[in-house]
């Protein structure tokens, strides 16, 4: 954090940056030529993320200044600003891996469990507030205030068995994506001015980004192998990360008793979210039997997003100008590609067969803008 208080002072600026960076690889892996026997308890293997990043970043800048703006001390000026910013930047790079490959033979009484999980979550809340009061007589007074914070996570999340022959009691593979991004940011500024002109402005923003591939499959691409199961066989790849992003930005101007322009305030928020991921189930090459042989792939991601900017300006005793805007908005982006497969195979089943892919993705954005000017 970042704290700056100037009394008598002509500015006070101060600022706030995080950036952390996290390359993360957990493998649970059987590569090359492996022979894998077991008895009841079967063969597992598991890879889990739980990486977690919590920031919060904030900076507060306030000047006063009392007495005369043109007096006759050479060191002083006619200008009372106060400025307030910050950052945080968080990079995630995650690799989940749960694999069997390379000519392997797996043969157990048991179950065959792989599991690649991602649990990542990154919460940031950045703010930035800057007040200036030129109470004194003839000073201009500006205030700005800004946020600004970016998330970025690139993930690989795999749970598979690759050119390996299987004889198991039931054989459950899955791949989930349960990363979540959480983001506010917040920005102020207050800029006060007796008989001169008042200038403030508050921005915030954030930029959020997941870029996934998640996938559950047994694959043969050197050539055909069995699949041998006295139990189900079930294949699931799931994509279920979520972005949520808060952006709020505030200015307030007021000039007292004139000044060549008056008081202008400019409150400003944006938001841009954006998901990109490849989700896949399949089977590929084999040669399965089981009572039942279920393949599903699925998305449930979702991004939410609300944005608000607020100005205000006020003017008394012949102030020639009170101008207040305001905006905000938010772009958000879902790029999806969800699959399940099998083929080319042949599948034996006593029970069931079930490929199944669904994508249920959802936005939910809301932005206003409040302004209010008083002459």
């Amino acid at each position: 954090g970042g704290l700056t208080i100037s009394n008598g002072a002509d500015a006070g600026i101060t600022g706030s940056v995080s950036v952390n960076e996290i390359d993360n690889a957990v493998w649970a892996r059987a590569l090359g030529n492996n022979t894998l026997n077991a008895a009841a308890g079967g063969v597992s293997a598991s890879a889990t993320g739980d990486t977690d990043i919590d920031v919060v970043v904030i900076a507060v800048a306030g000047t006063v200044k009392t007495g005369s703006g043109n007096s006759d001390n050479n060191n002083s000026s006619d200008v009372t600003f106060a400025g307030a910013g910050s950052v945080a930047v968080n990079i995630v790079e995650t690799e989940l891996l749960a694999q069997i490959e390379g000519n392997s033979s797996i043969t157990t009484t048991g179950d065959l469990e792989l599991t690649a999980t991602d649990n990542s979550s990154i919460t940031t809340d950045a703010g930035g507030v800057a007040i200036a009061l030129a109470l004194d007589n003839g000073s201009t007074a500006g205030a700005v205030g800004a946020s600004v914070a970016v998330n970025d996570l690139t993930q690989t999340i795999k749970a598979t068995v690759t050119d390996t022959t299987v004889a198991a009691g039931n054989v459950a593979l899955t791949a989930i994506n349960a990363a979540d991004i959480e983001a506010l940011t917040i920005a102020g500024s207050l800029a006060v001015s007796n008989e001169s002109d008042a200038l403030g402005g508050a921005g915030a923003g954030s930029g959020n980004y997941i870029l996934s591939e998640t996938e559950a499959s047994v694959t043969n691409p050197s050539g055909v192998k069995t699949l041998t199961t006295t139990g189900n066989i079930i294949i699931t790849a799931s994509d279920q990360s979520k972005v949520n992003a808060d952006a709020g930005a505030g200015a307030l101007s007021i000039a007292l008793n004139g000044g060549d322009l008056g008081a202008i305030a400019v409150g400003a928020a944006a938001a841009k979210n954006e998901i990109t991921k490849v989700t896949t189930a399949a089977l590929k090459n084999v040669d399965a039997s089981g009572v039942n042989v279920l393949v599903t792939a699925d998305s449930t991601s979702t991004v939410d997003a609300f944005t608000l900017g607020i100005a205000g300006a006020l003017v008394s005793d012949g102030g020639t100008l009170a101008l207040a805007g305001a905006g905000s908005g938010s772009g958000n982006f879902i790029i999806s590609d969800v699959s399940a497969i099998i083929d080319p195979s042949i599948i034996i089943a006593s029970g069931n067969v079930l490929v199944s892919a669904d994508d249920a993705s959802s936005i939910n954005a809301t932005a206003g803008a409040v302004t209010a000017s008083i002459n």
